[in-house]
């Protein structure tokens, strides 16, 4: 019966690393948990959230952008939270930016810069992206060395489809490198070229390891199943 316990205790625990954004410390940009009303026509959201997306000076504002109309069209998941878009046809993209302020224009920035210092990598939880060959994933940081700083645009494009469960920007690999980490102005993540077929974005977060393949998590649970058996037959 304790057997039986200690697997149900660990099918919970290899589940909620699963749906966890990484394994180590993590800021989160974007959860989607909180993402409002769908828009039924359009190519722009604007949404400022009341949790689940990083705040500057007490505001979450995510702005989403994407193109092609109806053949691209929006949508999103509730259990876990996931901008979860369908397209049917080629050469879509949605652009995901972050700032200070949740309208279309692309002047804002966070009143109060977010500190990424801590992380290594901004990674782009996306369990689902059909690619094809122009797929590709940007992403662009406005940073300042200081507060009242001159901003500075730092940017890093990944080619291709995922690897492992998404997309993860080394913060050293980025143009123009990144010196004043502890002030984040904007962030912008773009998705393009996609292909036919549905887009999922369960998460985008700062961390200090890269997004973890699915193999890790299977491994992390039969090590710990392991465990449990050894400590068993330990104690018998």
């Amino acid at each position: 019966m304790r057997l039986k316990s200690a697997f149900a205790g660990l099918a919970s625990l290899v589940l909620g690393l699963s749906l966890s954004p990484a394994f180590a410390a993590t800021l989160t940009v974007d959860n989607f948990n909180d993402m409002g009303t769908v828009p039924t026509t359009g190519n722009q959201w604007a949404y400022t959230a009341a949790s689940g997306v990083i705040t500057g000076g007490g505001v979450g504002a995510r702005q989403l952008d994407k193109n092609n109309g109806s053949a691209f069209a929006w949508g999103k998941l509730t259990s876990p939270g996931a901008l979860n878009m369908t397209s049917t046809g080629t050469g879509n993209s949605i652009n995901m930016r972050y700032d200070g302020t949740a309208s279309t224009s692309s002047s804002g920035v966070f009143p109060s810069p977010p500190d990424f210092s801590a992380f290594t990598y901004l990674n782009v939880l996306a369990p689902s992206v059909p690619a094809n060959g122009s797929t590709n994933a940007i992403a662009t940081i406005q940073w300042a060395s200081s507060p009242g700083g001159v901003q500075q645009t730092s940017t890093l494009t990944l080619t291709g489809g995922t690897i492992a469960n998404g997309y993860s920007f080394k913060l050293a690999d980025f143009s123009a490198p990144i010196t004043g980490p502890s002030f984040l102005r904007c962030l912008t993540v773009r998705l393009e070229g996609l292909g036919v077929g549905t887009t999922t974005v369960d998460a985008i977060y700062f961390a200090t390891e890269a997004v973890p393949e699915p193999g890790t998590l299977v491994l992390a649970g039969l090590g710990l199943v392991g465990l449990v058996i050894a400590r068993r037959k330990k104690s018998a």
